[in-house]
């Protein structure tokens, strides 16, 4: 029987189009299906987000099914979980009972590089989270801002505004979270002195103040003298010279308000 024009043609294009998908590390073509009693819940080391609330990600799941498979690890069952957190728990949380996945033996090394790059990549992670797991990623793995800038495939002057955000006052820290605020008013905030830097904070949330408002008050700011600086842990002082004729009253005001408070926080600890 003579082969139908355009026949070879049509089986070579339905074989280009098998969908790789991206594990992190390399393009994987093969997806299997398992059960979520062959998950390892307990053991959760990948995990970048403070909380994995599977949220509208499971009327999501109702209308078009799962779109990407979750990534696994392990010979065997029970596999860790690298990437998927949150589709897993819908899935949990659906009473579905087999999940779509790529499964991989990885080394704890892989594993932890694969769960950063998808994670940090993912557009609904919180700026907070991203800022977290970067910093995880750089602390943990002695890597360079450079480093993350290349495997993320963004600049290293945004990866060093990450590693800078969470090196911030937990207030602030909050209120990015919160999404009461961004990343470049945290930054401005974090230049003022603690008790002025959270009443603006108070006032925003309020409604008393706009983040207009807000960004002219910070940009209008006299600097006062740094001496203080409160930390999570304790604080930090930093040096500064008295002139019992030369220092303006205003300033040794400062300074003294500074050292009691200091010493506060030593007798408290």
């Amino acid at each position: 029987m003579p082969r139908k024009p355009g026949s070879k043609n049509l089986k070579e294009a339905k074989k280009k189009e098998v969908v790789k998908y991206v594990d992190g590390l390399k393009g994987v073509s093969e997806v299997v299906e398992v059960t979520l009693e062959e998950i390892d819940f307990q053991n959760d080391p990948y995990q970048f987000r403070f909380k994995a609330n599977p949220g509208d990600l499971m009327a999501s799941l109702k209308t078009l099914g799962q779109q990407d498979p979750v990534v696994l690890s392990g010979k065997k069952a029970p596999y860790k979980i690298v990437d998927g957190h949150r589709r897993i728990n819908a899935f949990k949380r659906l009473g579905w009972e087999k999940i779509k996945a790529i499964i991989r033996d990885l080394n704890a090394e892989d594993a932890s590089t694969i769960s950063f790059i998808r994670n940090v990549k993912r557009k609904n992670l919180s700026l907070m989270e991203k800022a977290n797991a970067i910093f995880e990623y750089y602390e943990n793995k002695k890597k360079t801002a450079k480093d993350i800038s290349e495997l993320l495939g963004v600049s290293e002057r945004q990866i060093k505004r990450y590693l800078e955000l969470v090196k911030f006052p937990k207030f602030i820290r909050d209120a990015v979270n919160d999404d009461i605020i961004g990343m470049a008013h945290a930054k401005m905030l974090s230049k003022l002195p603690q008790e002025e830097a959270q009443k603006l904070l108070k006032q925003l949330q309020k409604g008393e103040v706009t983040l207009r408002n807000l960004l002219r008050q910070v940009k209008a700011h006299k600097p006062s003298l740094k001496i203080l600086q409160a930390q999570d842990n304790g604080f930090r002082l930093f040096p500064f010279r008295f002139d019992k004729e030369k220092t303006p009253a205003d300033q040794k005001k400062h300074m003294i308000d500074s050292l009691k408070q200091a010493l506060a926080m030593l007798e408290k600890g």
